[in-house]
């Protein structure tokens, strides 16, 4: 079975007293999730007043770590007030086979 994992972050200015907390977690996770069997890609996006697909369906294997560099709260919130997010890219089709 393939897997997609499609992680989703707030990088609005709220989070700056616990960017190295997201960024500690967010690694944890893909750290463990590197260590499982099995084949699996990774979309990372970020929002705050914008939203930013920052890689899309790449190799779960080849998928970064998060740094300082690379997320960096700022903006404003705004999801709540903007219900017109682009979608998520997939590569699923809603078939039985599952993901492409």
């Amino acid at each position: 079975m393939k897997t997609e994992i499609i992680a989703i972050t707030d990088r609005s200015g709220s989070m700056a007293s616990i960017m190295n907390d997201v960024i500690g977690g967010y690694n944890t996770f893909l750290k463990e999730q590197k260590e499982q069997p099995g084949e699996a890609r990774m979309t990372y996006t970020q929002f705050d007043s914008e939203y930013e697909v920052v890689y899309s369906g790449k190799p779960l294997s080849d998928a970064p770590p998060l740094t300082h560099a690379t997320f960096v709260p700022r903006g404003s919130t705004a999801l709540a007030g903007s219900p017109s997010l682009p979608p998520l890219p997939s590569r699923c089709c809603g078939t039985k086979s599952g993901c492409a």
